[in-house]
């Protein structure tokens, strides 16, 4: 019933004649005394990857002589062909008897002009037979569904072309283990006439870019057989709440998700100002980290969220109820609050009369380390040295308190460092003077004391 059940309308009465035959015994007689003449009187049966179609070819011939000849000839030539016409009588009554219940299952088994194709057939086949799969290993053995060793019966027509997978009638010890009747089959069929006893794992999650959705390498096995490896699958229905993390964490946090979404293009935008604030303040204690990014999406994206389109549809819906309903503030990813800092490191500076871009590097063991203005090469001519002493705002503070403390003791006793630079900054911030004129000016203006340049040590300033 299960051979029938699993049938497709082109094979169902291949399945019925393979049903009946492997219900009797054997037709072919092969007498030791004339086995070379046997073989020869049945090699017109035989085909080179499945012993079934053999039988399909001897049943097509049993059919057609029985049709044309009387019942003395049909016997003549079952004995001329060695072939035991009373098995072959049984296993038309058989075949009879199966169509009945074909019928009674609601199944109408008739021949096709594809009928003998070898694929439907085997799939309907291995509907019953699953437990006789077997797996082609080193040299000629093969591994079966509980581990079992066993070979290729020599008397198949199969027994030469040793298919890597196959599907046998039965699987018998005489010397050894032998299967018998045996046919090629596609591992790939096993996944889904199987689909209720294979078993599937999953390992290496991860988010496809490329798909927009997590994904993990599957493996099918049937037994101790590997009916499939390697496929990267959808794992999103499989494992929700482990592909949701994975969504958040490389998809949205790490940058991999594809989305048309406005509000997560600009928290991208802002997670990667945070990270240049911190290299323009020069500090390892600002930037609350991806952690802080998962945390903020977690705490809004609710379960079953778990691909690039499920994302988009929450949002789409989300939004319509709340427009910041996933927008994040600079403090989201903020350690600590640094915004009176902020004006003080800009990302552009007038040179000239001209905006030009300013670079934040922060990594000491680097020769790019610090700031650097980007010069246009038609501009590099106009800019002297003394043009960019000043720096930035942020930068100029620390620079005037290091050059405060250059100073002779005898002058230096006279200032505070830190408080003064602060106090000077905003002032020289736009002095058009070189920094040592101007400074030295400001502290002679302060103590009434002629202070030159001079005694100042620029060189002398920490190098980063």
């Amino acid at each position: 019933r299960i051979v029938l059940a699993g049938a497709d309308e082109g094979a169902l009465e291949e399945a019925v004649v393979i049903a009946a035959a492997l219900s009797v015994q054997d037709p072919r007689d092969r007498p030791i005394d004339k086995a070379d003449a046997a073989d020869h009187a049945h090699e017109q049966f035989r085909h080179p990857t499945s012993d079934f179609i053999s039988l399909l070819r001897l049943w097509d011939f049993y059919h057609d002589q029985r049709q044309k000849l009387s019942k003395s000839k049909l016997a003549k030539a079952c004995r001329q062909n060695f072939l035991s016409e009373r098995r072959l009588r049984e296993w038309w009554d058989v075949h009879r008897q199966l169509r009945l219940m074909a019928r009674d299952l609601g199944l109408k088994p008739t021949r096709t002009p594809e009928t003998g194709a070898e694929d439907p057939l085997h799939r309907a086949l291995l509907a019953g037979l699953l437990a006789n799969v077997g797996q082609k290993g080193d040299g000629y053995e093969y591994t079966g569904v509980r581990g079992a060793k066993f070979h290729i019966f020599p008397g198949s027509g199969v027994f030469e072309e040793k298919p890597k997978w196959l599907l046998a009638a039965e699987v018998v010890r005489t010397t050894r283990l032998y299967a018998r009747t045996v046919g090629r089959i596609d591992p790939a069929w096993i996944e889904h006439v199987g689909a209720h006893l294979v078993k599937r794992s999953y390992t290496d999650p991860a988010f496809s870019a490329k798909r927009n959705r997590v994904e993990a390498t599957e493996r099918v096995t049937l037994g101790s057989l590997e009916v499939a490896a390697g496929k990267r699958v959808h794992f999103g229905p499989i494992e929700p709440v482990q592909s949701r993390e994975l969504l958040i964490r490389e998809g949205l946090v790490g940058g991999k998700l594809r989305t048309g979404s406005r509000t997560v293009r600009r928290n991208r935008q802002l997670a990667e100002r945070v990270e240049r604030l911190e290299r323009k303040l020069r500090r390892i204690d600002l930037n609350a980290g991806d952690e802080a990014q998962y945390a903020f999406y977690d705490k809004r994206i609710p379960e079953g969220v778990w691909s690039g389109a499920r994302f988009d549809r929450w949002l789409k819906d989300a939004e319509q109820q709340n427009p910041n309903a996933l927008r994040m503030r600079q403090r989201d990813l903020l350690l600590r609050d640094v915004t009176d800092q902020e004006a003080d490191y800009p990302d552009q500076i007038d040179v000239l009369g001209q905006p030009l871009e300013v670079a934040y590097t922060f990594d000491p063991d680097s020769e790019s380390d610090g700031v650097a203005l980007r010069i246009p090469l038609e501009m590099l001519s106009q800019i002297d040295p003394e043009t960019c002493d000043k720096l930035l705002p942020g930068v100029l503070r620390e620079k005037l308190a290091e050059l405060l403390r250059t100073l002779p003791r005898d002058l230096r006793r006279n200032f505070d460092a830190p408080r003064l630079a602060a106090e000077l900054t905003t002032k020289l911030a736009h002095d058009t003077r070189p920094v040592l004129t101007a400074l030295a000016d400001e502290l002679s203006a302060r103590t009434g004391t002629r202070i030159r340049p001079e005694p100042f040590r620029p060189s002398t300033l920490p190098q980063r």
